[in-house]
């Protein structure tokens, strides 16, 4: 074994003693008495090592600071870097998903448009200002304030849950004034409440409830709330299915609101002078130019005239994309079978004005779409309801903005405006599946985006001649 080696400096600093050390086991052998006498070296032969090892200690007091030093730097510019790294695929990404919403939007994007252009609401106003603005081609803000606003979504959709939740105490026949049609039912509530039950074919079910949301979505609060109903379930529980009543009915059938104090209504002359002279050949008046904010009908009329004149534009509307036959349609059939113009200035079907708040309310929706198209478009008799409509269109060249932009937004979305308002109606009324499915390439698909497009054809046509002064 070979032995250990101390080496000192002596004070002279000319000579360095070697010191051989024992092992421990040399040691516990000799019991610590052996003692090894110095050995002398002469400093000179050792001066080189001795500088070499000085420098060697400073070095290695050094090397480790520098090392910590450069660690902590690669360390440093390591994060910063992976920080980097990150914050560019997080932009990457962003960017990227901004490109492709741009291009493509999906099926689910463009339903939450809908329903983020539904839950608009129309902007508080109170100032005076003109009847119209924009060259005539908008009722002024001052104006539709004179109209009664309605119910809103919120006030709208409370009722809708209390005709769901009400248990029916009664179902009993209807008449004239209570409900209509013999298939109908005039429900009682058990607290007293009441609503309409519409116990028809399905297509005049669907027809219904698909007008009560186009007219939702468009901003018409004056069409009665409708919900879908099981005969079947306990909110029929207490009446007894077997009565004469109820016996025979569909197992779904619509509960539609109540509204109380209401009255029928006339046309406005200023449409009815518009109208007539295309109906009757012996009529020796040259037809009048649609209603503009020109007109100077206008000026002369008073804030409630402004006021029905306002709903009556939207009734059409409405009336002209759902095809309903059964209100302005069929009494401008009945003034040219019997060739009789003066029909018009009796009160209308299905329309009604509340004596409450003097709003119109369109009631009996149910030839709407499914049944309207299928009499518009497939019987022969179509093509003269085709013109009905096509000549009430044609009186009025004002609109209510929201109307218009509603209506702008539907005929720029990518997907069939049918689909969306399918699939805007299957979200909110769960019953509608079970009800015979409507299909995409059905009628009511293919001529729902044409009448929208044919509508806004219409505005547009008023918005290149709102310019130019009308009679």
């Amino acid at each position: 074994m070979n032995p250990k080696i101390n080496l000192s400096i002596s004070s002279d600093k000319r000579k360095v003693m070697v010191m051989p050390e024992k092992e421990e086991d040399e040691k516990k052998e000799n019991n610590g008495s052996d003692v090894f006498a110095p050995i002398h070296v002469d400093t000179r032969e050792y001066c080189d090592i001795c500088d070499e090892m000085k420098t060697s200690l400073v070095k290695c007091n050094h090397e480790p600071s520098l090392i910590v030093q450069n660690r902590t730097k690669l360390i440093v510019l390591g994060c910063i870097a992976a920080l980097a790294l990150f914050s560019i695929c997080v932009i990457g990404e962003e960017l990227i998903s901004r490109r492709f919403n741009r291009k493509k939007l999906s099926f689910h994007s463009q339903r939450q448009q809908i329903y983020e252009v539904m839950s608009r609401r129309p902007k508080p106003v109170g100032i005076s200002s003109p009847i119209t603005n924009e060259n005539g081609l908008f009722w002024s803000p001052f104006i539709e304030a004179a109209v009664s606003p309605g119910l809103n979504d919120i006030e709208t959709d409370i009722i809708m849950k209390k005709l769901r939740e009400k248990r029916v105490s009664k179902a009993l026949k209807p008449d004239w004034l209570h409900c209509g049609r013999d298939k109908n039912r005039y429900v009682i509530f058990e607290d007293g409440s009441e609503a309409c039950s519409r116990n028809r074919e399905p297509r005049f079910i669907q027809g219904e409830v698909m007008a009560f949301y186009l007219a939702r979505f468009i901003g018409l609060r004056n069409t009665p709330a409708v919900v879908l109903s099981k005969l079947s379930s306990k909110q029929w529980k207490s009446v007894d299915l077997e009565e004469p009543v109820i016996d025979g009915t569909p197992e779904i059938t619509a509960l539609i609101q109540w509204i109380p104090n209401l009255v029928k209504d006339i046309m406005p002359q200023v449409i009815r002078n518009r109208i007539i002279p295309y109906m009757d050949e012996s009529e020796t008046s040259v037809p009048l130019p649609p209603i503009s904010g020109k007109s100077f009908e206008l000026a002369e009329m008073s804030n409630e005239e402004l006021s029905t004149l306002i709903q009556w534009g939207d009734m059409i509307i409405f009336d002209y994309l759902t095809g309903n036959f059964d209100r302005v349609a069929s009494m401008q059939d009945a003034a040219v079978r019997e060739k009789r113009p003066s029909i018009l200035k009796e009160t209308i079907h299905n329309l009604v004005r509340s004596t409450d708040t003097s709003s119109l309310w369109l009631i009996d929706n149910e030839s709407a779409f499914l049944s309207g198209y299928s009499l518009m478009y497939e019987e022969e008799k179509g093509e003269r309801f085709l013109d009905f409509h096509a000549k009430a269109l044609g009186s009025l060249c004002v609109f209510r903005r929201r109307t218009i932009e509603r209506l702008e937004f539907l005929e720029k979305q990518t997907l069939n405006p049918a689909e969306l308002l399918l699939g805007f109606i299957n979200k909110r009324e769960p019953l509608f599946k079970e009800l015979p499915p409507i299909q995409l390439d059905s009628l009511f698909s293919a001529k729902f985006k044409e009448r929208i497009f044919e509508v806004m054809e219409w505005f547009r046509y008023c918005k290149d001649r709102s310019p130019l002064v009308m009679a």
